[in-house]
């Protein structure tokens, strides 16, 4: 079976589409990057061993795997347009220092050349074309920032994960098995921190910053988006995903950091002071 037939029998019907993206792309760096990044994902998962019958998932997005010593603690934190995720990874961060731990912030899409272009693209970019990009940036950011900042033993805060795409592109119109498939080899976090707040509350602070994409343009896309990942984070604890859902509707971004520092500190060798304690001190 050659790499074209596998990536067929993966995807089905979407791979007509996927092919023809391909094809009319250029060979720019970032091009490069989206094709060897997002299509590892398929050459890695088990479908492509003609004698296993693994499903979506069933590769190493599938669960957690044991800690190395002295490594550090990755932490994602995903949730509707609107929760707080970006601040919530700004005051936790801040938060941490202050208790002496090494700390290490990003974002995903990442602050890459590709990152960057995938954020001001989202209107261009839908369905398949940009869940490959996306993976695509996923995969080349875990290689080169997520894991070196990981093995250098610092916490790694991270706005945004697997669990938004599983999420927005499933919302865009890729199915979920696809998702898993093209971030198949991601990283399992220490610690999945999924935001949610009243719809209500979203849709307000939404209207007075300005919708940052399509996504958060859609009509009631608040309730839309939080029944997504209330569902995402069911299925990703079912496989194993340290997943924590934080109500951040009545906390305050400073209530919220110590909640998402509660599940941090527990992990860190050496712990530094309760979080607890210094919350109330604050």
């Amino acid at each position: 079976m050659n790499d074209r037939d596998r990536g067929k029998r993966a995807l089905g019907p979407q791979w007509d589409e996927v092919a023809s993206w391909l094809s009319a792309l250029p060979f720019g760096l970032w091009h490069t990057v989206v094709l060897l990044g997002a299509m590892a994902g398929l050459w890695r998962l088990r479908w492509f061993d003609d004698d296993c019958s693994g499903g979506p998932g069933a590769g190493e997005s599938g669960g957690a795997a044991p800690r190395a010593a002295n490594s550090g603690v990755l932490v994602t934190i995903d949730g509707a347009g609107g929760t707080g995720k970006s601040t919530a990874v700004a005051e936790t961060a801040e938060y941490l220092r202050g208790l002496g731990v090494a700390v290490h912030s990003t974002r995903q899409p990442s602050a890459s050349e590709l990152g960057s272009h995938i954020r001001s693209a989202t209107d261009t970019y839908r369905g398949m074309a940009l869940a490959c990009l996306v993976a695509g940036d996923r995969h080349h950011q875990q290689a080169v920032e997520i894991e070196p900042e990981l093995a250098a033993g610092r916490v790694v805060l991270c706005d945004r994960y697997l669990p938004s795409s599983l999420t927005l592109q499933v919302l865009d119109g890729v199915a979920p098995e696809t998702v898993w498939a093209l971030n198949t080899g991601v990283r399992v976090p220490e610690v999945a921190v999924v935001l949610r707040a009243d719809p209500d509350v979203i849709s307000e602070r939404v209207r007075a910053r300005g919708a940052h994409n399509r996504f958060e343009r859609a009509t009631d896309f608040a309730a839309r988006e939080l029944a997504v990942f209330d569902s995402v984070a069911e299925d990703l604890r079912s496989r194993g995903w340290p997943v924590h859902v934080i109500d951040c509707t009545r906390l305050s971004p400073r209530e919220t950091a110590v909640a998402v520092a509660e599940l941090i500190v527990p992990l860190l060798g050496n712990a530094p002071n309760d979080p607890k304690t210094e919350g109330r001190h604050a």
